[in-house]
């Protein structure tokens, strides 16, 4: 095939980074987590997954899938009995309480809650 060239190395890397870019941005309800669009409390919270873009996803224990709250950027997020938080200066953090959380969670649609979403222990 004396048209075609091998890719170089940086052009492999663009293609990897794009392909990442695009599994990042899956859409939660099309690979089963829950979508939390109402008010809901969520007992036993392992651990949240929380973005920059105003997400939170829950683990709760027992389950096998997060449920996901899409937030607006500024939302209100109150969260007490803290143990520590993973990865605090990335977009992508984790929050892990001193034994389990139980969330109180407003929700009013899909997407652009406000909150406050409030996670403490018992």
């Amino acid at each position: 095939m004396s048209g075609l060239s091998k890719p170089e190395p940086i052009d492999e890397i663009r293609s990897i980074s794009a392909n990442f870019r695009a599994f990042l941005h899956w859409d939660a309800r099309r690979v089963g987590m829950p979508l939390i669009t109402e008010n809901i409390v969520l007992d036993r919270v392992e651990h949240i997954l929380g973005s920059g873009t105003g997400t939170l996803d829950f683990a709760v224990e027992g389950e096998n899938n997060y449920y996901t709250w899409h937030g607006r950027e500024d939302a209100d997020w109150q969260f007490q009995d803290i143990d520590s938080i993973v990865n605090v200066d990335e977009d992508r953090f984790e929050i892990r309480p001193e034994t389990v959380f139980t969330c109180d969670i407003p929700a009013n649609g899909e997407e652009d809650n406000e909150g406050p979403v409030r996670c403490w222990c018992e």
